[in-house]
């Protein structure tokens, strides 16, 4: 599974640098986890952050302006230390991961980095976006307005939700897009090969 995040790292004036990323888990959830993985592509701050200092905070925040500011201004976010870490961690996030670098493998492209958490802390249930969760809820609702969709709109648009879901889901979401397929499929809205 993918969880969207935000990612912290010390710049080399240490200044922090805030950049969202995907992490990849294991199946089964977020929590607890002792380690996770992460792509990168050279040339970014977070790439060089994580490959000079080895280590980082995944911030998990349902704040979607500090997504959107940090990924396209690279504005800078509100931060408080890390309990472990000279990286800084955001302020006011639902979870977050200290972690060090465990393996760099800058042999491909993009770059694989397994993280070790050192430190987790984790308030209430949020646990991260997953973009599966998104496609899931729109194919569902599209599922429940077939009455006002044509199926020319639905074909056009399951290709995306499918890939998403295949893309950053686990089981369940996977599972949960199927039953949607079933349900189009016993309406007789979309034939399987048009679905798969």
């Amino acid at each position: 599974m993918i969880l969207e995040a935000i990612l912290s790292s010390l710049n080399e004036d240490e200044t922090p640098n805030f950049a969202p990323i995907g992490v990849r888990t294991e199946e089964g959830g977020v929590y607890p986890l002792t380690e996770f993985e992460i792509h990168l592509y050279p040339g970014s701050h977070t790439y060089e952050n994580l490959k000079r200092t080895g280590e980082g905070v995944v911030n998990f925040s349902d704040d979607l302006m500090a997504f959107v500011d940090s990924a396209l201004y690279s504005k800078p976010l509100a931060l408080v230390p890390s309990e472990k870490l000279l990286t800084p961690r955001m302020a006011q996030v639902q979870a977050f991961w200290e972690f060090t670098v465990r393996d760099f493998d800058d042999t491909r492209e993009p770059a694989r980095l397994r993280g070790q958490i050192i430190h987790a802390q984790h308030r209430g249930n949020f646990s991260g976006f997953c973009r599966a969760h998104g496609a899931i809820l729109e194919a569902l609702i599209a599922a429940t307005r077939l009455q006002w969709l044509t199926p020319e709109e639905l074909r056009e648009k399951w290709p995306l939700w499918q890939e998403i879901v295949i893309k950053t889901g686990g089981s369940k979401e996977r599972t949960a897009l199927a039953k949607i397929k079933s349900y189009l499929q016993e309406r007789k809205f979309m034939v399987a090969e048009q679905l798969e």
